[in-house]
């Protein structure tokens, strides 16, 4: 028990050194924020204006050029935005690092062997996190696309009473509920900056990425090269992306149990044996130091999980429109 708690103090040491001292996030903005007021102020006086959009995932240089050519770490940092957690990139991969180190303490405590406990850290250190993550972000999107359908009543109103689109975006951002309000924030921010209409809108796409805002940004970059009646083009656009909101709560609904019982399944085995060492530290080693045990669980490993891949995709089930 001494030993699991002088490892969490540890890990929340070392996280918190890390978090207050290197990365500084919190001044992190002020920096990005002072350097981008300087290159305005350049621009203006040679006479024409280009934002040069750069990111930084930490304020140590050889740490953040390494993460700058990964275009994972750039997905995670897009995650990261969305899901409101408010930590930089770089700080997302130490928390991984410590609780990876954390759990194998935990399982070497538990009496577990270094041919489980080895591997499982690693799994935890790509996947739980990350998976986390992926999660929250998921959980974005998807308030987004419920809350979507009314935007898109925004601008069909603010375009029927003769208002530009730009104009109509700037309602949304006003009028919307979270999270679409703040994403049109940002599209609204970046047109008043001088960007194109296009790549403002793909912007959008980049930072949610849904069926429903991949059709808008499709239709209304199309209406802006051809032309055409922007009206009636929202008000098709928000009766197929309101059909499908409806579709897919119904769905959810329908899966329901089916995805509930695919998690009870995949996790109960490994719950279980976790109890056994807590309460007989001996009673699974004849299993592991065994090589027909350590066959059996090999082969019990890859039926779990596809047992788990044929349950998700019986309960992911696609919209067909």
């Amino acid at each position: 028990m001494i030993f699991i708690i002088l490892a969490a103090l540890l890990a929340g040491s070392v996280f918190f050194i890390t978090f207050f001292l290197l990365d500084k996030t919190a001044g992190d903005a002020a920096f990005l924020q002072k350097r981008f007021e300087g290159q305005v102020e350049e621009k203006k006086k040679k006479g024409h204006l280009e934002v040069e959009k750069k990111h930084q995932y930490s304020d140590i240089r050889a740490l953040n050029a390494i993460l700058l050519r990964q275009a994972f770490f750039s997905k995670i940092n897009l995650m990261l935005k969305a899901s409101g957690w408010g930590i930089s990139v770089s700080v997302f991969v130490l928390i991984s690092l410590i609780g990876a180190l954390f759990l194998y303490l935990i399982l070497v405590r538990a009496h577990i062997p270094n041919i489980i406990a080895v591997p499982a850290a690693a799994l935890a250190l790509f996947f739980v996190p990350s998976g986390i993550l992926t999660y929250r972000y998921a959980r974005y999107v998807d308030l987004f696309d419920q809350h979507f359908p009314m935007a898109l009543q925004i601008i069909r109103g603010a375009v029927g009473i003769g208002l530009g689109i730009s104009s109509a975006f700037e309602r949304v951002s006003h009028d919307a509920p979270y999270p679409i309000n703040k994403e049109f924030q940002t599209v609204v921010g970046e047109l008043q900056m001088g960007e194109s209409m296009a790549h403002a809108l793909a912007g959008l796409y980049k930072r949610i990425r849904s069926k429903d805002t991949k059709t808008f940004v499709v239709g209304v970059a199309i209406q802006q090269e051809s032309g055409g009646n922007l009206s009636e083009l929202m008000s098709k656009l928000e009766a197929t992306i309101t059909a499908r909101v409806v579709m897919r709560k119904e769905l959810k609904a329908l899966t329901a149990q089916a995805r509930l019982s695919g998690w009870i399944i995949s996790t109960a085995p490994f719950v279980v044996a976790l109890i056994l060492n807590l309460l007989n530290p001996g009673y699974l080693k004849p299993l592991f130091e065994n090589e027909v045990g350590r066959n059996l669980v090999t082969i019990a490993l890859v039926m779990m999980v596809m047992g788990a891949l044929i349950v998700k995709k019986m309960v992911n089930l696609r919209i067909p429109f």
